[in-house]
């Protein structure tokens, strides 16, 4: 297994451009993916995320836009209670891309994976997909099995599937 510090290491220096621009392979780019993740970097987990896993945060938007025009004032509560300092019109206005930005810079997606320690396993291949297994080590030592999934996509290897994608606050 691969440590997930030991990889971050040599990403580091990359990582202060475009993550895009990062040389892809799987593992770079999910290194890059998870500390973007981890530092609420909007930018970087929107240009790692692939155009399948885009639609599954439009479906959320389209239940989220609904519930805004049926109870406008309780979608601004909701919003605010989870950070995101908008109302239910301008999250009308959002389109899944900006979505995506706000929800993974709030503290509390942060908070999310902050204090984990990830390692990645051998990544299975498939064409033009890969699966890695994450262990996910929480600061009291509990340890949560998850994988991702990730595609190539105009050269780069884009996360499709990772735990949390489809849990918007």
């Amino acid at each position: 297994m691969k440590g997930f510090a030991g990889i971050a290491l040599s990403i580091l220096a990359v990582t202060a451009g475009s993550a895009a621009a990062v040389e892809s392979s799987p593992d770079s780019s999910l290194v890059t993916f998870l500390r973007a993740l981890q530092t609420g970097d909007s930018t970087s987990v929107d240009s790692l995320i692939s155009e399948a896993a885009l639609s599954n945060v439009q479906v959320l938007l389209n239940s989220l836009t609904t519930m805004a025009r049926s109870d406008p004032d309780g979608v601004t509560s909701r919003l605010a209670s989870a950070g995101y300092g908008a109302t239910a019109s301008d999250a009308m206005r959002w389109n899944a891309r900006e979505y995506l930005r706000r929800t993974v810079a709030l503290p509390v997606m942060m908070a999310r994976y902050a204090p984990c320690t990830m390692t990645l396993g051998e990544p299975s291949y498939d064409d033009r997909t890969v699966v890695f297994p994450v262990v996910m080590t929480m600061s009291g030592g509990y340890e949560l099995e998850t994988e991702a999934v990730l595609v190539l996509e105009d050269g780069i290897w884009k996360v499709s599937t990772f735990m949390g994608l489809n849990s918007f606050p």
